[in-house]
């Protein structure tokens, strides 16, 4: 039933591109024009995952940037000299946060007047306004007065990108995408293509493709990256092969134990554990969510007994137990998401990357391959768009 409700929802029109690809990437000729003025448009918060593929020679480049003066800077943008390899996120001189950077892929985020996020980790900014009249592209930092000019371009690859206005409206959703072998980036508000306004062409990474689900064979599992803390909940759909009362196999989990999702328990703070007696643990899918209060498996609740949180920085895994000599599992996962305090951080979806499986946080667009041995089997393939929660 969920796979069918998936591929109904995203059932629709013809859409203008062929395959959703991973990434799309720039040599340092190529660029999108965004078709924003901070005058007309208002833009203020932004999302971006990305990567630099060089760090040397253009410091100032930054994936996406304004930089004019020693005070007007908006989104990111990197020192003036080779003596400051920083990049700094924020909008202005004086509301902005530094990091150094490297050719590993991040997520940055911009809430201006509250927060700058990088890689999950969040600081505190003051409110910015950004200058009007100004113009912003993506895999280049605007260094003109006004408009769009005077660009320094990056060699980089993107894998989304999302701006708001200071309304909060959602201005462009950018997921990178081919028709047939031209990489473009397309805006899911606008439902265009954004193509290069460059020389030379964009590369762009491998299909990825959504399916029914991934399975493993007790061998191959996916390290989220992600830490627990005790106010977070787990959502996941998931399907048994083997039919083991003990709890001996872990579907989800982390810690010796933080969190389990078994074929018998769930488990989380350790002790604080409930049984789940209607699972359907051989050759049938379940629906189960669990945080530190309660679990529901299938549509029944049952209270967590009283637990004390067992904080670590141990990441979640999913098909094993990060930290743990238990058994992987051999079964499929849907879906899993993950929420702090109700909002959503993670949301994976299985995928396929040409003919590997893997799961994508399709939040950030980021794809979580294999950390494991051997190789996960995958489902039937759906239709796109792959869902963006």
């Amino acid at each position: 039933m969920l796979i069918n409700l998936r591929n109904a929802l995203m059932a629709g029109k013809r859409l203008p591109y062929d395959a959703e690809v991973e990434y799309l990437g720039s040599t340092g000729t190529q660029w999108i024009d965004t078709g924003l003025n901070s005058t007309t448009d208002g833009f203020c918060d932004f999302e971006i995952a990305f990567r630099k593929k060089t760090i040397s020679g253009q410091y100032f480049a930054s994936p996406f940037g304004y930089q004019y003066g020693s005070t007007a800077r908006y989104a990111m943008w990197g020192g003036t000299s080779n003596a400051d390899t920083n990049l700094y996120v924020g909008v202005n001189a004086s509301n902005k946060v530094a990091t150094s950077i490297d050719t590993a892929w991040h997520l940055f985020k911009l809430r201006n007047g509250v927060a700058v996020e990088l890689d999950g980790v969040s600081t505190s900014i003051g409110q910015g306004t950004v200058r009007g009249n100004i113009g912003m592209a993506l895999f280049a930092t605007n260094r003109t007065s006004s408009g769009l000019g005077d660009l320094a371009l990056v060699s980089a690859q993107i894998s989304m990108f999302k701006i708001w206005d200071t309304d909060g409206n959602l201005l462009r959703d950018f997921i990178p995408v081919r028709k047939g072998a031209v990489g473009y980036l397309y805006d899911r508000v606008s439902g265009a293509l954004f193509g290069n306004a460059g020389t030379g062409d964009f590369q762009y990474g491998p299909d990825v493709v959504p399916v029914e689900y991934i399975e493993s064979h007790g061998t191959e599992y996916i390290d989220t990256g992600y830490v627990l803390s005790a106010s977070d909940r787990i959502v996941v759909q998931a399907y048994f092969h083997a039919n083991d009362n003990s709890g001996s196999r872990v579907l989800c989990g982390v810690g010796n134990p933080k969190l389990w999702i078994t074929t018998g328990v769930c488990r989380f703070n350790g002790d604080n554990s409930a049984s789940i007696n209607n699972l359907r643990q051989l050759e049938a899918w379940n629906s189960i969510s669990i945080d530190k209060d309660y679990c529901t498996c299938n549509g029944t609740t049952v209270p967590m007994s009283v637990g004390t949180f067992q904080d670590n920085s141990l990441s979640l895994w999913l098909f094993g137990a990060n930290g743990s000599t238990i058994t992987k599992t051999n079964g499929r996962i849907a879906s899993c998401k993950i929420y702090h305090s109700d909002t959503p951080v993670r949301s994976f979806l299985p995928v396929r990357v040409g003919t590997e499986g893997a799961m994508m946080d399709v939040l950030t667009r980021r794809v979580y391959r294999n950390a494991g041995t051997g190789a996960f089997a995958y489902g039937n393939d759906l239709k796109y768009p792959i869902p963006a929660e």
